[in-house]
């Protein structure tokens, strides 16, 4: 049994690709930009205002950015050679933080606009989203 030892450690080898493109696949990323509103709502008006314009001046507005590129979208053509799973994301850490962050933004703007918060953003709010 030659082969024996070659599908061993063929086997071996793709669980260690797996493994390692399951800690930083492009899916799971993308997933983790999407953040639930609701956790802002038991924060004062003024208070989530302010935390918003604060990240919203280090890291821009997410409604400024093109149709595909808000948080938690995917390019509808995107080629993932590896298939949807197991596609690495080379993005640096700090432009993982920067989509969180317009990620948490998106929520507390929709959050505000629930709550119909003075100074929230005025724009029509998608369904299913607050």
């Amino acid at each position: 049994m030659p082969g024996t030892g070659r599908i061993v450690m063929l086997a071996v080898s793709a669980a260690a690709l797996v493994s390692l493109t399951a800690c930083a696949d492009m899916v799971g990323n993308t997933n983790r930009e999407v953040v639930s509103s609701t956790q802002f709502d038991n924060i004062p008006c003024k208070e989530l205002i302010s935390q918003r314009n604060t990240l919203v001046a280090r890291y821009g507005s997410p409604d400024a950015l093109p149709e595909g590129k808000k948080p938690g979208e995917r390019p509808y053509l995107k080629h993932e050679p590896l298939g949807a799973f197991l596609a690495p994301d080379f993005r640096s850490k700090d432009q993982l933080e920067a989509r969180k962050a317009l990620g948490r933004i998106d929520a507390m703007n929709h959050s505000l606009q629930r709550r119909q918060c003075e100074g929230a953003p005025k724009g029509r709010k998608k369904p299913g989203l607050g």
